[in-house]
């Protein structure tokens, strides 16, 4: 079973939104949707009753006009929300003392230049870039050892880098 469209009129959601908002904006868009669906399925003629989902839905469609400002916690820009204003992993690297303390030790103690671009991206915060980092550690230092690494009891060994279709295939059968 597919799918079934509900047909909204255009002008009477406008005038449920016009409605909802009579006495100025509401405190959030979800707030809105609800009051408007509400006041739009009070109205006479229309063919079925909408929820708030579509309410929203068609008011987007139709780029319909309203007073009404995203809450605090949405952004108006899909399910994300406003991820403007949030703090980088880089800068919580930054103003942390022990984050710093141990990324000083970690430059110290890592030379080789080939290894310093792994360095420069868990300074940006990447996640990714210190397993790498800690599985080439524990390997001594040998990328190549890290592909064959059976430690399989690390918490790491499903995420470490450098790891083919070929072990996973093998470490399944251990």
């Amino acid at each position: 079973m597919g799918r079934k469209t509900i047909k909204v009129n255009k002008t009477k959601l406008q005038n449920a939104i016009k409605e909802a908002e009579k006495d100025g904006p509401l405190t959030n868009l979800s707030a809105l949707w609800i009051k408007a669906a509400e006041i739009y399925n009070g109205m006479s003629g229309i063919p079925e009753p909408i929820t708030h989902s579509v309410a929203m839905l068609r008011t987007k469609a139709f780029k319909l006009k309203h007073q009404t400002k995203p809450g605090k916690r949405g952004g108006g820009k899909g399910f994300g929300g406003n991820k403007g204003n949030r703090t980088t992993k880089a800068d919580k690297l930054k103003n942390s003392a022990k984050a710093q303390k141990a990324l000083k030790i970690l430059r110290e103690h890592i030379t080789e230049e080939r290894f310093l671009t792994i360095l420069e991206r868990i300074e940006k915060g990447s996640r990714s870039a210190a397993v790498k980092m800690k599985c080439i550690e524990c390997m001594g230092f040998q990328p190549a050892e890290v592909k064959r690494c059976t430690v399989y009891t690390c918490p790491l060994w499903c995420f470490r880098p450098y790891q083919g279709s070929e072990e996973l295939e093998k470490a399944a059968t251990v």
